[in-house]
């Protein structure tokens, strides 16, 4: 009975989460348009990602409350939580500078000096990505991976990071390379994760990896145009295989290449930490003999 009763709690409080969620996610699109129906691109963009707050309540409280198959931590509970973060900061703004300065000294991008944009929005923007990051993290790398790791933590790795790809097929100027890297990133993502036992790292290295690609930067992300920004790069016509073009440098072939030396240590510390905790476990068992 009481078990019962914890149970019906439980999607009770799942339930209430969600409405709270989905009037959060409406509600703040909502006070976007109506607000001002020709409101700059700029303020439509920070709208957008604040109302991300109402998708991650949803995400919660389906993962905490209302699966079938019983709570999963979606890697959220982490004590080293702002070290792990402050990491993804810094590992994320490697992987986009190291692009940027080869992109830049190959030809492929072309500095236009600065841009224009308010230190308000900067911080906004900032503010807002942290939060979409945080978003698409908890759906894929949390509830996703955390799932499948149940049946098989290999394809925990593999499945979400091809879905990451997939998500963006309707975001403009999408190529198949476009798919590739995004499914690179989300490898590296998904590794990360594995590998720290926390979403935090993962989430940190998204939001800043957008935030210094779009506002910052001034280049476009996933296809998506930033209409103003701090500095103003733009891609070099014919260049394509370094800038990605209108799609942005998750469609170059120059970022593959990165992706794939940011990812090789990542697969090496996976086999090797794997290959440990066999052994461990092998040594941890009684000899044969004893078995019997």
């Amino acid at each position: 009975m009481n078990k019962n009763e914890s149970t019906a709690w439980r999607i009770i409080k799942g339930i209430l989460i969600i409405l709270a969620g989905l009037i959060l996610l409406v509600g703040i699109n909502w006070i976007g348009k109506v607000t001002s129906p020709d409101t700059p691109q700029t303020n439509k963009n920070i709208t957008m990602l604040f109302s991300s707050v109402g998708t991650i309540l949803i995400l919660y409280a389906i993962g905490r409350f209302l699966l079938p198959s019983g709570f999963v931590s979606m890697n959220l509970p982490d004590k080293y939580g702002i070290k792990h973060y402050l990491q993804g900061l810094a590992f994320g703004s490697g992987m986009i500078l190291t692009y940027l300065i080869l992109a830049l000294v190959l030809g492929g991008l072309s500095y236009q000096g600065l841009g224009k944009m308010t230190v308000l929005n900067i911080i906004l923007y900032f503010l807002g990505f942290i939060l979409q990051g945080f978003k698409e993290e908890l759906l894929v790398r949390g509830l996703i991976q955390g799932l499948i790791a149940r049946k098989s933590r290999l394809l925990s790795i593999i499945l979400p990071s091809i879905l990451f790809g997939l998500l963006h097929l309707g975001n403009d100027n999408f190529s198949y390379l476009a798919m590739i890297n995004t499914a690179l990133i989300g490898l590296i993502f998904a590794f990360v994760t594995d590998l720290t036992g926390s979403l935090w790292l993962a989430s940190a290295a998204h939001s800043i990896w957008n935030f210094l690609l779009g506002p910052f930067f001034g280049l476009y992300v996933s296809g998506i145009p930033m209409p103003e920004s701090v500095f103003a790069f733009s891609p070099v016509a014919g260049k394509e295989v370094l800038s990605g073009g209108l799609y942005g440098p998750e469609a170059a072939l120059l970022l593959t290449i990165i992706l794939i030396l940011f990812l090789l240590p990542l697969v090496r510390a996976y086999i090797l930490k794997y290959k440990k905790q066999e052994v461990e476990q092998d040594l941890a068992l009684p000899p044969s003999d004893e078995l019997n």
